[in-house]
């Protein structure tokens, strides 16, 4: 299987960097203590998002690592098809 070739956005600031010894990456950032959410998807591309730029509702689930867990159980369990019926909500109607 092969992975899938990622493009380069020729009109955004695009450079090449190495990770050092220990696997890690050095990246400027815009502004002093300027905050990324770091994804890899499966092919293995890193993607830095600048937290400033997510919606509220984001940041909160991003800044609560037990409700980043429980979130990403619940997405996992839904995708599986482990659900609950939520019909007990509407009980009263």
């Amino acid at each position: 299987m092969t992975a899938a070739l990622a493009s380069i956005p020729y009109g955004d600031d695009s450079s090449i960097i190495e990770a050092d010894e220990l696997s890690e990456l050095r990246v400027g950032g815009k502004q002093p203590h300027e905050r990324y959410v770091k994804t890899v998807d499966a092919s293995g591309v890193i993607r830095l998002i600048p937290l400033s730029s997510l919606h509220e509702s984001e940041r909160a689930v991003l800044e609560n690592a037990d409700l980043y867990r429980e979130t990403r159980q619940g997405l996992m369990d839904a995708a599986a098809g482990r659900t609950v019926s939520s019909d007990w909500l509407f009980d009263d109607e």
